[in-house]
């Protein structure tokens, strides 16, 4: 496939949206885990006082959240904690794979980059040996039209030495 300026100027637009898509999904990412940041508070280290009850038949409540299934406020700060963690390991996880394929979008950008030089010095390495052509049959033409001259006057002389006349 033959490679022309038009063809690298035509490419160009698709380059720069390319570009500017890749940009543009960084930061609503960035924005995006920077709220969620925002939104969901570090947890505090775990304390090793345990809080004392104040009934005065602990073993009561025990048994009703066993029967009944009463949920403690320490049951819900347990599932709240939980489904945080979980929440963190997703987020993480979407960043790291964000990462990695924002990594790969770079390279071929990189890729991409170097095709587009390449070709660009392809079409002026073909602009400069047509340049060259140009100059070299010019140069023939010129000399071809020397030579037009020349043989009339050639012909002439080779007929007077010969002593053939034409008529």
């Amino acid at each position: 496939m033959a490679v022309n300026n038009t063809h690298c100027e035509h490419n160009k637009p698709f380059v720069d949206s390319l570009s500017k898509i890749q940009d543009d999904m960084s930061h609503k990412l960035l924005d995006v885990i920077h709220n969620i940041e925002q939104l969901i508070p570090h947890r505090r280290q775990t304390t090793q006082r345990i809080r004392h009850t104040r009934s005065w038949l602990p073993f009561l409540g025990r048994v009703l959240k066993t029967v009944t299934g009463t949920a403690t406020t320490a049951d819900i700060l347990t599932k709240i904690n939980r489904a945080i963690d979980q929440l963190r390991r997703v987020q993480a996880t979407a960043y790291n794979q964000w990462s990695h394929t924002e990594g790969q979008i770079a390279s071929m950008m990189h890729i991409a980059d170097k095709r587009t030089a390449a070709l660009h010095t392809l079409v002026q390495n073909q602009r400069q040996a047509m340049i060259t052509q140009y100059k070299e049959f010019s140069g023939s033409i010129n000399d071809l039209f020397a030579m037009n001259d020349i043989i009339p006057t050639v012909l002439e002389r080779i007929m007077d030495f010969t002593g053939v006349w034409c008529m």
